[in-house]
């Protein structure tokens, strides 16, 4: 399933991030996820972090909703 991601991360004052995007299919909106204290050395990682994050929590959302049988 193809998606999109945009949001912001954004750096805290303790060496953490916080982020918030929202996830799109084929241009229709899925949903929004926020995450806080994401542990990283800088904003790309931590954006990394959020995206594998999205990512397995759409995954596992399309597997619960369409599940695959054998």
């Amino acid at each position: 399933m193809p998606f999109d991601l945009e949001g912001a991360v954004t750096p805290r004052a303790d060496d953490r991030f916080d982020g918030a995007v929202d996830a799109y299919s084929d241009g229709n909106y899925i949903g929004r996820c926020e995450y806080s204290s994401i542990e990283a050395s800088d904003a790309s990682l931590a954006a990394e972090q959020i995206r594998k994050r999205i990512e397995r929590r759409i995954e596992d959302r399309v597997a619960r909703e369409h599940p695959v049988t054998h």
